[in-house]
């Protein structure tokens, strides 16, 4: 059928619980053959039995409606090559908008499947809020505007206790550089189209204790994606021919690697 189309053929996908979105990318791939499983059926009379009816195959496309930004989102925030902590509050919310808005049943028809995932989503978004406000702000892409007016004192309130933390009293500093979070924020230019780690190696003189804290909170990724990929990776390093590598040996190789692919080490 795929040759008769002048198509490629493309393996049908099965989900598993062990893997993000793979719910998704399995109606996502449903879709993408459902002319060829329709020619199939048609040809097929005693497949119609088994085969989704008109019904059922709107039930697939709004539960897909549901689950797509949250397959953008986990793509996103499953990034190693980039800060990702500081996205999590804007995607969050963005999120549970989307399932808000497809929890009423005149917009989806699977509205239980929203509910849920949303019940889900703010059983674990607690947890995650103080860290991301912070990396939210130090992000200069982002700075308060990921705030509404009334969270936007709360959110000045928590990087000034952490920022406190960084900058005790007996750190001697020049009145002429003692400088507020608030004054400090002022000072520092939003900007859409910057890698913020960058950002603050080049400004590291002007803030030196928000660069601790970026540092810090920034290098915090969203999800468990980039520590996975590395103990992957590690077990290449620490192999049965090199099992006598001792841990820091083991952890030195593995920033080498990482520096190297994402070509920090020869920009730097």
């Amino acid at each position: 059928i795929t040759r008769s189309l002048e198509e490629d053929f493309k393996m049908p996908k099965i989900d598993v619980p062990t893997r993000w979105n793979s719910t998704y990318l399995m109606l996502q791939r449903f879709k993408e053959i459902k002319i060829i499983t329709d020619i199939l059926v048609t040809k097929h009379q005693n497949l119609q039995d088994i085969y989704l009816t008109y019904a059922e195959h709107n039930i697939l496309q709004d539960t897909m409606d549901i689950l797509h930004p949250i397959n953008d989102a986990t793509e996103l925030l499953s990034g190693s090559a980039y800060p990702t902590l500081g996205d999590v509050r804007i995607v969050m919310m963005s999120l549970l908008a989307h399932l808000d808005r497809n929890s009423i049943e005149s917009v989806n028809s699977q509205v239980e499947i929203a509910r849920t995932i949303k019940t889900k989503l703010e059983v674990y978004w607690p947890l995650l809020r103080e860290s991301s406000i912070i990396a939210t702000l130090l992000d200069p892409r982002t700075k308060l505007s990921a705030f509404i007016h009334d969270d936007q004192s709360h959110a000045r309130f928590i990087l000034q206790k952490v920022y406190d933390e960084y900058n005790p009293d007996n750190i001697q500093i020049s009145p002429f550089r003692l400088i507020t979070v608030r004054s400090t924020f002022r000072a520092i230019i939003q900007t859409d189209h910057i890698n913020p780690l960058e950002w603050w190696k080049l400004h590291s003189d002007n803030y030196p204790t928000l660069v601790h804290l970026a540092q810090n909170y920034l290098a915090i990724p969203a999800s468990s994606v980039p520590s996975e990929l590395t103990f992957s990776i590690a077990k290449h390093t620490v192999s049965a021919v090199r099992n006598r590598i001792d841990g820091e040996t083991a952890r030195t190789s593995l920033c080498l690697k990482s520096w190297i692919t994402n070509e920090s080490f020869f920009n730097s």
